[in-house]
């Protein structure tokens, strides 16, 4: 027991506080996306990162990019912040649960207007540390939840599958179980 404890201790001395420095990693990004500064918004992300969204629709890095690079074109007076709800260290990787916020003006009905536009993400991401620091490696998006002009959709995913590599979670498989919009709710699975 004793051991263990020093072990932890000496870890932690070693590679300071993964919490700290993961939502630190959070909020770089967040102040670089409000930027619309794109390097910087996918900065702490490791080559090989794969999304799943809550519809269970994958996506790589290069993607993502591409995604980012339209909103940052069509949207403006874009806000993000991140706060970790669930942490959980194995080694050198960490699962995190994170939710996420993001409010913005997307292009509106009528040409030249914009609607403001507002989600709430519930996110499950492993991340690994490395010599650059703690990458992402993947994310996969638990629910969805977003509104714009005044109208609420929301998606939730179905059950989740670790995915491993040499034993250590490498990413999250999920299916999407329910898709509400307004008063109506379809069960998928």
């Amino acid at each position: 027991m004793k051991r263990m404890i020093l072990f932890a201790a000496l870890t932690v001395a070693a590679w300071g506080d993964p919490l700290s420095e993961i939502q630190a990693r959070y909020d770089q990004a967040n102040k670089a996306y409000e930027r619309e500064d794109l390097t910087g918004s996918l900065a702490s992300y490791s080559p090989d990162f794969g999304f799943v969204s809550a519809g269970g629709n994958r996506y790589t890095l290069k993607e993502l990019r591409k995604s980012r690079e339209k909103t940052f074109e069509r949207c403006a007076q874009i806000h993000a912040r991140s706060k970790i709800t669930k942490f959980q260290l194995d080694g050198a990787t960490a699962t995190v649960q994170v939710e996420e916020h993001f409010e913005k003006l997307i292009p509106g009905f009528l040409p030249g207007t914009k609607t403001p536009s507002k989600s709430k993400d519930t996110a499950q991401d492993i991340w690994v540390r490395t010599p650059k620091g703690w990458l992402l490696t993947s994310s996969t998006n638990l629910a969805e939840q977003s509104v714009s002009s005044g109208k609420k959709i929301q998606a939730k995913a179905g059950p989740l599958r670790v995915i491993r590599e040499k034993g250590h979670p490498v990413a999250l498989e999920t299916q999407i179980a329910r898709y509400c919009k307004g008063s109506k709710t379809v069960d998928l699975v």
